[in-house]
């Protein structure tokens, strides 16, 4: 700091100053007295074993080793500064890893991207699915999305917001049935469901729903392994399915699906936007998360 400041105040007056005029500007950049500073220069010259400085009443110059430490921590300075670019540049622009389930990723936020490519286009998402909620540490999602009864701990975490569950299906297989009402389609049509619904699941099961909804239903079901199989057998006219207010919206404002007007209930779990603690004043994680809640802020 020593050498650093002095030299600072050498060069930055002219090439040939006066001593006293170096170390009192040197002393008071750091906030301490010439003699002070003198000593010190005196100490590190006894710890490094040679002279950096070359003092006269009049003059004071670098020595041959004094130049060579001055270029050193000048090249150092000049490397971190470009390090400390590169990483400022990289948390404002560039690849963004996002990582969410693949029915929410694939239904609401992968038709919706473009819009966030459009506002901030040095920002490309590269977005990957992933079911299960990774441990803080373990792969390297910047933004992590998540349906959940409780934010997940290691994280810094922010609620988005939660939707609906209610039964949908396709216009073609209202067509089949004319006349019937949205009670005995229930009744009377292949309901469609995924295996591992359950107590600890988003979507919740058919009967789970009959229950919080006193609405009755027919015992004809059909598993898939998967939701997004789910919503596309229910597109096709397979049957009803239980979808959700987000996971189903594009496809209810397109046609391809409908809700029946029947009892709605809240789903229990909200979702949530992750990311990890040392990523969340990244200006690109920023952009990210506040473009989410405006997102989901719009009426739906």
């Amino acid at each position: 700091m020593i050498l650093k400041t002095t030299v600072q105040s050498y060069y930055g007056d002219r090439p040939r100053i006066s001593r006293l005029k170096v170390f009192s500007a040197a002393a008071e950049h750091i906030g301490i007295t010439q003699s002070a500073i003198s000593q010190r220069i005196k100490k590190l010259d006894e710890r490094l074993g040679f002279p950096v400085l070359v003092r006269t009443t009049r003059q004071l110059n670098l020595t041959p080793q004094g130049e060579r430490l001055v270029q050193a921590y000048r090249n150092a300075e000049a490397e971190v500064d470009g390090a400390l670019s590169e990483i400022n540049s990289e948390q404002a622009q560039g690849t963004l890893q996002v990582e969410t389930f693949s029915t929410f990723g694939m239904y609401w936020l992968l038709p919706r991207l473009p819009d966030f490519h459009q506002k901030h286009p040095d920002i490309r998402v590269y977005l990957n699915t992933e079911e299960s909620i990774r441990t803080p540490g373990v792969g390297q999602a910047d933004v992590i999305i998540r349906f959940a009864s409780q934010a997940p701990s290691g994280f810094f975490s922010q609620q988005l917001g939660s939707e609906e569950i209610f039964p949908v299906c396709s216009p073609l297989l209202l067509e089949k049935m004319p006349g019937t009402s949205p009670e005995q389609l229930l009744q009377n049509c292949t309901l469609l469901s995924t295996r591992n619904d359950g107590s600890d699941n988003c979507m919740k099961n058919w009967d789970q729903w009959s229950l919080l909804t006193d609405t009755p239903i027919g015992k004809d079901i059909l598993y898939f392994s998967r939701t997004e199989l789910v919503l596309q057998a229910a597109i096709a006219g397979q049957g009803i399915a239980l979808g959700r207010t987000l996971i189903t919206m594009d496809a209810i404002a397109t046609g391809s699906l409908m809700a029946l007007p029947v009892k709605r209930f809240q789903a229990p779990f909200t979702y949530f936007f992750l990311t990890p603690y040392e990523r969340s004043g990244w200006t690109k994680t920023r952009l990210f998360r506040d473009w989410l809640l405006e997102q989901f802020s719009l009426p739906k």
